[in-house]
């Protein structure tokens, strides 16, 4: 994997080949949680157009040497949960799932990482993600109240808990658009429509993780771009606190909040209690590689971990990264998941306390949100629409920092 930057693929034909890939890439995002057959068939249109520039351009990636050291770092946690294969029933499941789940949804930073250079663009595609996203979170809170509260909202469609991790890593996206100067007066406009939309999808999904970690990082972004501006922060801080005090102030949305810690009577957290246990059993059975990839469920129902009393309906996963790893794949890749986990935290927190730019620090904030915090009560690994949008805006924003004009030119100073 060639490494320099200096030069893009797309660039050698007037910049078609990399508008063309823009909208594919936007396009097979966007349209993930709307119609997946075709965000599917965008998908692989991309993934051609760049097999194609691959090959035209001498079978070499261009991509900054950041990106390509993010990529080795995944590839590497990837291939140690390959490790559960051994010994499995399935193995070839196991890989069908590693392909499908790890490599294919991967294959979007990939292809923002080597073929999007131009600024413009990565703007558009931010601001287009940002854009279906607050419609998204607005449709949610219309089925809430068209439904009197009776279900969640979950959008345009999936799982309520799909769209509540997805405003998870938007909500600091959102905030520090609106308050770094980087971001120009057009996508300063997208990100308060965005506001909007999380604000909605926070009332209609009715995620109780989704308002804690909403709030938290919402309120440390703004505490970390506006130290020095006080008058901003006490806006900005006072919108928080009103959306905060709104949800307080209604009382099933109170009664919601306070069984948040409740492990005694909440039939939600009990279950998750249960099957974190259960997960801790099947790593006990199989402690160094797991009980195999996409195996969870199986060996959940089959081999009698499943508890009728303690845990009603269908339990398909583990609802926590962590737990579900551990099972599936053991120490071998558990330990590839850790070193995931903390050399993209540690960078990104690094890279922003040493340069203070803003695309650090959303990176840290995005990976902080859907693997650690939502991802400790929820398998947020194994939802599509959250993984996609998961490395998309980890491409984007690393790419946006590569072509940032302050950065550059301090590099060249």
């Amino acid at each position: 994997m060639k490494r320099e930057y200096d030069v893009a693929p797309g660039e050698q034909n007037g910049g078609l080949y990399e508008k063309i890939m823009a909208v594919f890439l936007v396009l097979g995002l966007c349209l993930t949680r709307i119609a997946t057959a075709a965000a599917q068939t965008f998908l692989v249109l991309a993934a051609v157009l760049g097999l194609y520039l691959w090959y035209k351009n001498g079978k070499k990636l261009f991509v900054s040497d950041e990106a390509n050291k993010y990529i080795i770092v995944t590839c590497i946690f990837f291939f140690t949960t390959l490790f559960s294969a051994i010994g499995a029933s399935n193995p070839g499941t196991i890989f069908s799932f590693a392909l499908n789940d790890w490599f294919w949804r991967f294959l979007i930073f990939v292809l923002v990482a080597a073929f999007i250079r131009k600024r413009a663009y990565l703007e558009n595609m931010l601001s287009a993600a940002i854009m279906v996203f607050a419609i998204d979170g607005m449709l949610s809170l219309y089925q809430f109240i068209a439904h009197k509260g009776n279900f969640r909202g979950y959008g345009f469609g999936g799982n309520a808990l799909d769209l509540s991790a997805i405003v998870c890593m938007f909500v600091p996206v959102i905030t520090v658009i609106l308050l770094d100067h980087r971001f120009p007066a057009l996508m300063k406009k997208t990100a308060m429509l965005g506001l909007l939309g999380a604000i909605a999808e926070l009332f209609g999904g009715w995620s109780r993780g989704a308002w804690l970690v909403s709030f938290l990082l919402g309120a440390f972004s703004v505490f970390c771009f506006m130290r020095n501006k006080a008058k901003t922060a006490l806006v900005a801080l006072l919108v928080f606190c009103c959306i905060g005090g709104t949800i307080l102030a209604l009382p099933h949305y109170t009664a919601r909040l306070v069984t948040t810690f409740n492990t005694t009577t909440n039939g939600s957290n009990l279950a998750r209690i249960w099957i974190w246990h259960s997960s801790i059993e099947m790593f006990k059975k199989a402690p160094v590689n797991g009980v195999g990839l996409g195996n969870w469920e199986q060996e959940y129902i089959a081999q009698g971990y499943r508890d009728l009393q303690k845990t009603k309906g269908r339990l398909p996963h583990a609802h926590n990264n962590f737990f579900q790893i551990l099972a599936e794949t053991g120490l071998i890749g558990t330990m590839g998941f850790l070193y995931f986990t903390f050399y993209f935290l540690y960078h990104s927190f690094r890279n922003w306390r040493l340069k203070s730019n803003p695309y650090d620090f959303l990176i840290f904030t995005t990976v902080l949100s859907m693997v650690v915090l939502f991802g400790s009560t929820h398998l947020t690994f194994a939802l599509a629409s959250v993984v996609r949008t998961f490395w998309f805006l980890l491409a984007v924003l690393l790419q946006l920092k590569q072509t940032d004009p302050e950065l550059q030119g301090s590099q060249h100073a």
